[in-house]
């Protein structure tokens, strides 16, 4: 494989310049990066937006400022499980003898070890790959502030997976076998990793994969407890004028795996040890690596090989160590903010690298994600034993970690486009319209920089079209009341409040019978008649900020599943409204808040 050699610290110099720049545009205060080839580590630092040109602080250079690391968790989970299926599972120890019941369990249904049911024939592997599982549930689970709303009991979390699977089944039929992405695969192993371990989630993660590997700045954040020392990392939400203001720490569970990817905290120099040892495994004819327990050549194979065929092109091959990409195709970057508050046509989110010099396609395991706050990603290629690992504290006009691994790849790869890409784009390019090859220099390399700019135009546009106001309130008060679901416990109120208008919260029934809401926004009701077959009428409502907020409320990644509420309003022969609910579209179904009486 063809890397390039930089000519000393010049190229370096560089690429670091052009990060800091992807910093400033975003507002993002600061990246941590760590690169690594051959096991040699290339580049380990900590980027600042406002002063690029300080000195570094020792735990900078050392990759030791800790970040949350949100869907990163999903490798430990996956791998924790496999070595519960596989190795704990099968030991003779007497201390492992609570694991032989999961023996020869990895193919067989979750509802065997867990008390729910699941559509179809649902394994253990299958929910961690997000095939034929339950749909996406974080909008069920949390309100659109990101606050909990539902009974923290295990009993009650599954049985509102049950619930929400069965409810959309039948309407996803066989049409599409992919459920959604979404946690609740790997929040269910998570809960069946407590129940045999007969320890938390985080604890079992410290003992058998944090602990072994020396990640001592890796952990669970659980409970109501604080990320605990001076090198944790504040996060940030960024406003529209790039303002990057602080925030607490996302919330979380007491059940940790309803939370994981929320309240997984870890730095890029235990992440670099993570991956250093997979690569090394990887490589080894069989057995252990010497002094790391569980990391072994068997179960590291098994993890990096795609586990189901005829998957999405959208996501690359599902690994248990991330998706298996081609850098050419838009799968790179499927995983991050970018690709969450862009629709299907996105050039800027969808940006791909090309091939190598020598025309060979370029692979690596790719996996992303964020959480309010902070954002990540890393690019394993396991050809020439290299990674990238980015890290940042803050979600907003655009996600920082995504282009600078982007600008990364490009430098130490030396990915091209093409020139037949050129005199493809060159005959089919209209004048006034905007693609991704006005992106590509002269050398075949895409202008990141630029592709960094055009997302966060596109991201802009969406908080315009889908959020802001659009006009001043002219809402009728027959909205008010208690709008309730029964099958998820999950209620929507509406309030009219002096010098406010109306005010929307989404409240759920927590232990022990009593009510949590989440945070208030404004209500308002768009022109837009939707045309029903019967005496219904249905009308679209948006979820704005109250005024005394900013906009930066949006930056969560829950929020986008409720702007697609609507009302609608039933009406007899006289025109008397008889039933009045609430609709939230989600892929496969509808969930309705029936107003009570």
């Amino acid at each position: 494989m063809t890397t390039s050699e930089p000519d000393g610290d010049i190229a370096f110099d560089s690429l670091e310049k052009k990060c800091c720049e992807v910093l400033q545009h975003s507002g993002t205060p600061e990246a941590s990066i760590w690169i690594q080839r051959d096991g040699h580590v290339i580049l380990s630092k900590t980027l600042h937006r406002d002063t690029p040109n300080r000195r570094p602080s020792e735990c900078d250079e050392h990759g030791k400022r800790i970040y949350g690391v949100a869907h990163l968790a999903k490798s430990f989970i996956a791998y924790a499980a496999c070595i519960m299926f596989f190795e704990l599972a099968c030991s003779k120890e007497p201390d492992d003898s609570k694991y032989k019941p999961l023996k020869g369990g990895w193919r067989k249904p979750i509802s065997r070890f867990l008390n729910v049911r699941l559509p179809k024939y649902t394994t253990i592997e299958q929910l961690l790959v997000n095939y034929i599982g339950p749909p996406g549930m974080n909008d069920l689970i949390f309100g659109p502030d990101g606050s909990l709303q539902t009974s923290e009991s295990k009993e009650n979390i599954l049985s509102l997976i049950t619930n929400a699977a069965q409810e959309e089944w039948p309407l996803r039929m066989e049409q599409m076998e992919w459920s959604e992405s979404s946690d609740i695969g790997h929040l269910l192993v998570g809960m069946l990793i407590e129940k045999y371990a007969d320890m938390s989630l985080g604890d079992f993660l410290k003992q058998h994969v944090f602990g072994p590997l020396g990640m001592g700045s890796t952990y669970l954040k659980q409970d109501s407890i604080s990320p605990q020392g001076d090198n944790v990392v504040t996060p940030y939400v960024v406003a529209t004028d790039l303002t990057p203001l602080p925030i607490e720490h996302p919330k979380n569970s007491k059940i940790a795996p309803v939370t994981v990817s929320r309240c997984l905290y870890s730095c890029t120099h235990d992440l670099a040890i993570f991956l250093r040892k997979i690569l090394e495994a990887s490589t080894m004819d069989s057995g252990e690596i010497a002094g790391s327990r569980r990391i072994s050549k068997s179960l590291v194979d098994f993890c990096l090989v795609p586990t189901i065929e005829n998957q999405p092109k959208d996501r690359g091959s599902t690994t248990h160590f991330g998706s298996y990409i081609d850098l050419k195709d838009e799968a790179i970057g499927s995983q991050s903010f970018n690709r969450v508050v862009s629709d299907s046509t996105s050039k800027a989110s969808r940006y791909s690298l090309g091939t190598r010099l020598d025309g060979q396609v370029a692979k690596a395991h790719y996996r992303g994600g964020y959480v309010r706050g902070y954002e990540c990603c890393y690019y394993l290629v396991q050809e020439h034993s290299w990674f990238v690992i980015v890290l940042t504290n803050a979600t907003g006009r655009t996600d920082a970690a995504d282009h600078i691994s982007r600008l990364v790849l490009q430098h130490q790869i030396e990915l091209r486009k093409g020139h037949s890409f050129h005199f493809v784009a060159a005959k089919t390019q209209r004048a006034l319209k905007w693609t991704s090859s006005n992106a590509v220099g002269s050398h075949g390399m895409v202008d990141v920089l630029q592709m960094t700019q055009k997302c966060i135009e596109e991201r802009q546009k969406y908080l315009f079209d889908k959020h802001f106001r659009l006009k001043e309130s002219a809402t009728p008060n027959d909205l008010c009341g208690l709008y309730w679901n029964g099958i998820y416990d999950q209620a929507v109120r509406i309030t009219n409040e002096a010098n406010v208008g109306l005010v929307v919260a989404v409240g759920g029934i927590a232990l022990g019978g009593r009510w949590t809401w989440s945070a208030s926004f404004s209500l308002d009701e768009e022109d837009y008649h939707e045309p029903t077959d019967d005496s219904s009428t249905v009308n679209k409502l948006l979820i704005t900020p109250l005024p005394s907020s900013n906009d930066t409320i949006f930056d969560l990644d829950i929020y986008h599943e409720w702007r697609d509420l609507k009302v609608v309003r039933r009406r007899n022969r006289k025109g008397c409204v008889v039933r009045q609910t609430l609709k939230r579209k989600k892929r496969f179904m509808e969930i309705v808040y029936d107003r009570s009486p």
